[in-house]
């Protein structure tokens, strides 16, 4: 998903380089058609605005996927202990990134 807008999400996966069967217009869309294909998708990088990083994450693994996933991976410490539980329960790999802000 590129876009909150599903129209601009599916054009701006194919100015990506992403084939238009692979450009969804939401994660619903990604998760149901990469689940049905042969070679559907392993994992997510969630880098979406911060209020959908919970329930994108959580829709990931319950798809079965790894993620890796930007700060903040949620709202508070039980939503935060959900997604660890749910990784743990489908045997998948949940990262964060922790970007530096400035080197010297």
């Amino acid at each position: 998903m590129f876009s909150s807008d599903p129209a601009r999400s599916r054009a701006a996966g194919v100015t990506l380089g992403v084939g238009a069967d692979r450009s969804y217009g939401d994660v619903a869309e990604m998760m149901l058609r990469e689940r049905a294909r042969p070679d559907g998708i392993d994992g997510v990088a969630i880098m979406t605005p911060n209020d959908t990083h919970y329930p994108f994450a959580v829709a990931a693994l319950d798809a079965g996927l790894d993620v890796v996933a930007d700060k903040p991976v949620s709202h508070d410490a039980p939503q935060a202990r959900d997604l660890v539980a749910r990784a743990r329960a489908a045997s998948r790999l949940f990262a964060v990134t922790h970007a530096y802000a400035a080197y010297r």
